[in-house]
């Protein structure tokens, strides 16, 4: 899906931040691209078990909705105890569908 492929760069680049590359040397650029795309891969695989528990297609759930919920979510501290949270997480990044 070259669709798909599109809005994967975009939320890579504006949604995590990768517009503009900081660091000076090209190894270090290197790095930091590595680490763009674990986050986004870590989204995605949060994205994904979402899906699951909610059954629908992960497609359908919001990159950008997910990175706010992640993010206030770690700033609670609430990832520290999983088995309590992990539920209602899910939930509240279920509740904004996208139109495919």
């Amino acid at each position: 899906m070259p669709w798909n492929a599109e809005l994967d760069l975009r939320n890579i680049k504006t949604t995590l931040g990768m517009e503009l590359l900081r660091c000076k040397t090209p190894e270090m650029n290197e790095k930091e691209m590595w680490v763009h795309l674990l986050a986004y891969n870590l989204i995605r695989l949060l994205m994904a078990q979402t899906a699951l528990n909610a059954s629908v297609h992960p497609r359908r759930l919001s990159f950008k909705h997910t990175v706010q919920i992640w993010t206030e979510w770690t700033s609670q501290r609430l990832s520290s105890n999983p088995a309590r949270h992990n539920t209602l997480m899910f939930r509240l990044i279920a509740q904004l569908k996208v139109v495919p």
